[in-house]
C-alpha cells in the first residue's frame, strides 16, 4: 500500500531532475496534497492546511489545523471558534480557531499567543504507552 502511494505521488514529492522518473509525465498531482512521512496521518488532513505539527512520546504526530470557514445567519463568512481546552481548565475562556486534528475537533488549543502554547503542553502531556502500562 505504501509503495503504491509513493509511486502514485512520486511527482508531487519534489523529485529532482537527477532522480529517474518512475511515472509518465502526463500524471498530474492532486490539488491539495499534504506530504508526510507519518503513517498515522489522518485522511482529513489532505484538505486542511497544517499550522504546526509535533510528535508525542509514542511517536504519533499531532497536527494543529484551522477550523473550517462557515457562514453565520447574517451572511458573513467566519472561521469557527471554540474555547481553548487547556485555558478553560485553568478557569479562563479564550476562543481559538485551531484544533488538533489527530485527537479530534473537541481538542482546541492556543498556539504561541502571548507566551501561551497550549498545543505544545497538550502533546507533552501524552504519556508513553508500553506493554506494562496498558
Amino acid at each position: 500500500m505504501l509503495s503504491y502511494q509513493l509511486l502514485k505521488n512520486a511527482k508531487c514529492l519534489g523529485s529532482t531532475s537527477l532522480a529517474p522518473s518512475y511515472l509518465p509525465e502526463e500524471v498530474a498531482c492532486p490539488a491539495k496534497t499534504v506530504v508526510s512521512s507519518d503513517v498515522s496521518t489522518p485522511s482529513d488532513l489532505t484538505e486542511k492546511p497544517i499550522i504546526r505539527s509535533l510528535v508525542d512520546a509514542n511517536g504519533k504526530t499531532h497536527y494543529l489545523v484551522k477550523f473550517d470557514i462557515t457562514k453565520d445567519p447574517s451572511g458573513r463568512c467566519r472561521t469557527k471558534q471554540r474555547k481553548c481546552k487547556k485555558c478553560f481548565e485553568n478557569k479562563k475562556r479564550r476562543d481559538v480557531s485551531f484544533y488538533c486534528i489527530s485527537c479530534g475537533e473537541s481538542y482546541s488549543y492556543c498556539t504561541n499567543i502571548d507566551g501561551r502554547d497550549c498545543f505544545k503542553s497538550h502533546v507533552d502531556e501524552i504519556k508513553r504507552t508500553t506493554r506494562i502500562s496498558v
